[in-house]
């Protein structure tokens, strides 16, 4: 079975969001996939996120697009996001 990073749980959550252009968002994935910078173990926690859902955190937020805040929230399940009240 080929490795989908679509079916991330992160990926999702990040597309729901907004907070990320899709394009930003692809471009990112598919550099990590060349570089092959996402992990092979497929094990998932208690909240249904792979290695790769970390690791596709941890290059958002390198590269800028996202907070390290907003990857927690990311990860752990929130999609919506405001400012103020």
């Amino acid at each position: 079975m080929r490795f989908d990073p679509e079916n991330l749980l992160l990926y999702q959550s990040v597309a729901a969001s907004g907070l990320i252009d899709g394009e930003d968002l692809a471009e990112t994935v598919e550099r990590m996939l060349r570089t092959r910078r996402f992990p092979t173990t497929v094990e998932s926690d208690e909240k249904g996120l792979t290695p790769a859902d970390h690791a596709l955190a941890r290059e958002l937020v390198r590269c800028g697009f996202l907070n390290s805040w907003q990857a927690e929230q990311l990860l752990s399940g929130r999609v919506r996001f405001s400012l103020g009240p």
